[in-house]
């Protein structure tokens, strides 16, 4: 993966170059931080649990802003995290810091 191509960039730019393989879970961190509520959200691209052995797993840490994460939070309990289009919704306009990939 190319990350440097992202870095600085909306996350739909790399949402649209991920046509072989989407994400199928997500789960964000969550903190009481005003100025940044959301450092990060751990993608996984199976249909398992989020936190299963062997699940493929990026992390992407998100430039800081203040955006109200209280409907993301929602979704995530709501979809039992699940990337649905309301998260990808909420997501797509978040800038990028750095993107991790691993195997857990």
């Amino acid at each position: 993966m190319n990350k440097e191509k992202y870095i600085g960039k909306p996350f739909s730019l790399l949402l649209k170059d991920m046509v072989q393989m989407q994400p199928q879970k997500a789960k964000s961190e969550f903190r009481e931080d005003m100025y940044n509520p959301l450092p990060s959200t751990s993608f996984s691209f199976s249909d398992k649990d989020i936190n299963s052995v062997n699940n493929v797993m990026m992390i992407i840490k998100w430039k800081a802003d203040d955006t109200a994460t209280t409907p993301l939070e929602f979704f995530e309990e709501e979809h039992n995290y699940r990337f649905t289009p309301n998260e990808k919704n909420f997501l797509e306009k978040k800038i990028v810091m750095d993107i991790t990939v691993y195997k857990r």
